[in-house]
């Protein structure tokens, strides 16, 4: 970028990471280290809008600079929970999760967290939600607020981070290229199991609440963390791009254990996933939720290349969901799904897994089971 603006001289430094190959300056004592942090837009990593993170330390003081990231996920190759970080500017939008909480804490540790990126995001800055998450976060509600850092005697405590269910079994297996996923294996007499994939705003943490009251209706499940998330490894780049492969594997952990009958089960990003997962593997059911239409794969269309056109499919979005083209790719996808196929709108702005923790959340959690145990053969 430095090299666009001729007019700064020798006062314009260029600094150009690659993926997982920081770049570090030294400028009148100032260290600055340059992270390649995926822009994710467009999606053909080819053609990305270029993103650089910084992490600017001053007299022992580290401040670290997302830029305009896709995901938190884009943190996890750079261990930057060792650099003893002490401000940490990240986009507003990624914080409204009880997710966040746990993958900052992991990828990030920072002692003062500021949102950004407020006014030019579809997603709408949302600062009680943020807090409901992040209390200690630093929230300016106007241009040019001022902030004092407390005195280390009078700082806030630590906030406890969000805790995984731990009535499920700790599994992990491996992807077609090689990258380590972890997931959570509910186990039950049904014939018949459920795998989960989680928003890109989210972990596996999103769907165990779920997963084992599924579990205890009888029904086997699985969660598990995408590539770059949760407790998963983070081998390949950002996870957007191969999402394919890690519900594949996922679906493959199942069929290991013998079941010949898997449904996928996915929000946002994980429900772009599943469609992929219909085009390659003969499913049993489909639960498509606030999602986009999917992620380029080698040529295959939906409903085009269903592996099993005639399984059972279940849509949800929200009528006024913030991420507002989920809503017409939702019910566009369902438009052109064959049959069976049922649609559920809810009238809110949450997003996806979000519902489960609304008012809608038992009427929700319902819609699920009804669909979900109606696939399941019992033996």
């Amino acid at each position: 970028a430095a090299s666009q603006w001729a007019e700064l001289g020798e006062r314009g430094i260029a600094a150009d990471p690659v993926a997982r190959e920081p770049v570090q300056v030294e400028v009148d004592g100032i260290q600055v280290e340059a992270f390649f942090l995926s822009h994710g837009i467009p999606q053909d990593p080819a053609d990305e809008i270029f993103n650089n993170g910084y992490v600017v330390t001053l007299e022992g003081i580290a401040f670290f600079h997302t830029g305009d990231i896709a995901g938190l996920q884009s943190f996890q190759p750079y261990a930057l929970a060792d650099r003893e970080i002490d401000f940490a500017f990240v986009p507003h939008m990624f914080l409204n999760s009880s997710a966040s909480q746990t993958t900052l804490e992991r990828t990030v540790g920072m002692e003062y967290l500021f949102p950004a990126h407020y006014q030019y995001t579809y997603d709408p800055f949302n600062p009680d939600l943020l807090l409901q998450y992040h209390p200690q976060a630093v929230v300016f509600y106007g241009e040019l607020g001022t902030w004092t850092m407390p005195l280390p005697a009078t700082a806030a405590p630590p906030q406890p981070t969000a805790t995984r269910t731990d009535s499920g079994e700790y599994v992990e297996f491996m992807t077609e290229d090689g990258v380590r996923l972890v997931g959570t294996y509910y186990p039950a007499p049904g014939n018949t199991a459920v795998v989960f994939a989680h928003m890109g705003i989210s972990d596996q943490t999103a769907w165990q609440g779920f997963a084992a009251r599924l579990a205890g209706e009888g029904m086997p499940a699985l969660t598990f963390d995408f590539r770059c998330y949760g407790l998963s490894d983070c081998l390949g780049g950002d996870s957007s791009y191969y999402t394919t492969k890690d519900i594949r594997a996922a679906i493959g952990y199942l069929q290991g254990r013998g079941f010949e009958r898997i449904v996928c089960a996915g929000a946002s990003m994980g429900a772009a996933a599943c469609v992929n997962a219909t085009m390659r593997e003969d499913l049993a059911g489909l639960v498509f939720i606030a999602g986009p239409r999917g992620y380029p794969m080698e040529n295959l269309a939906y409903p085009r290349d269903l592996r099993n056109p005639g399984m059972p499919k279940l849509f949800i979005v929200s009528d006024q969901d913030r991420y507002t083209q989920v809503v017409p790719a939702t019910t566009d996808l369902y438009t052109a799904s064959p049959d069976p196929k049922q649609l559920v709108t809810y009238p809110s702005t949450l997003h996806g897994t979000e519902l489960f923790d609304s008012e809608y959340g038992e009427q929700f959690s319902q819609v699920l089971l009804d669909f979900l145990l109606s696939l399941d053969e019992q033996p």
